[in-house]
């Protein structure tokens, strides 16, 4: 089983997203509805509660979605909201979201300035990890349409089939067996600028003995922010400026704990 995270704060890309999903995996719902757990879990800090009403009523124009979200401090609690913590941290926002997930559930770690492109990309990808064409990866990206610091993750890779990489996955959105999660560990929240915290988690993935890599079994395009193919999600939020400052320091982050020049 898959369980999706998605680290959000704009309505609209939450929005965007949710219909993607959908749209390209109608029976996503039917087959989830009995578990005991939700397969998608959004974890936000900046949803109007508009939106996050109208999506537990299914009154959005998105199909029902059984969605549960993790939201920031100055939210109150309710009973579809989990408290989480401030301020904003990429890493600490995934670990949040994993650990509201079903705890055997493999992983798909999204950001919100995504969308699919391809039919029941879900199915695929869990069909795809229990496949023997998986055994040994660590971290498989789908194919990425649109902004990628990673030119592998724009390969043409068939379905069924994983492309190996020898660079770090970028996490635009990645695939990561709970198995594997379980070894390397969470995602390290001392990576509080922007970026170095998807470096470490390929790094430690790559220590563990796995591999890297990019599928065709799904393909999602990244959309951005409309000024920059990459960096849509919180990145929007700086100037070019500041987000080169922020990058510059996770990469300083990064060099600091694993000592690379």
């Amino acid at each position: 089983m898959l369980g999706i995270v998605v680290p959000t704060r704009t309505d609209a890309y939450a929005r965007r997203f949710l219909r993607s999903l959908a749209t390209c995996e109608p029976e996503l719902d039917e087959r989830t509805k009995d578990e005991e757990f939700s397969r998608v879990v959004l974890v936000e800090n900046g949803l109007s509660d508009e939106f996050t009403y109208s999506l537990v009523e299914a009154e959005d124009g998105i199909p029902e979605l059984n969605v549960e979200f993790v939201r920031y401090p100055h939210h109150n609690e309710t009973e579809h909201r989990v408290r989480a913590y401030a301020p904003f941290i990429f890493a600490r926002a995934i670990n949040l979201g994993v650990a509201a997930l079903d705890p055997r559930a493999d992983l798909l770690l999204v950001n919100d300035d995504t969308e699919f492109m391809s039919q029941n990309p879900i199915m695929a990808l869990e069909t795809l990890l229990a496949s023997p064409a998986a055994q040994g990866y660590g971290i498989i990206s789908p194919r990425i349409v649109g902004g990628a610091g990673n030119p592998d993750l724009k390969l043409d890779v068939p379905a069924g089939e994983i492309h190996e990489s020898q660079h770090a996955i970028n996490f635009i959105a990645v695939l990561i067996p709970r198995a594997v999660w379980d070894i390397i560990g969470p995602m390290d929240e001392r990576y509080t600028a922007y970026g170095g915290d998807d470096l470490d988690a390929s790094r430690r993935a790559v220590n563990a003995g796995y591999k890297l890599g990019v599928t065709g079994s799904a393909v999602m395009r990244h959309i951005g922010d409309g000024r920059r193919e990459a960096h849509g999600t919180f990145g929007r939020l700086y100037s070019d400026e500041e987000l080169k400052e922020k990058l510059e320091a996770g990469f300083r982050q990064f060099y600091d704990k694993w000592g690379d020049t």
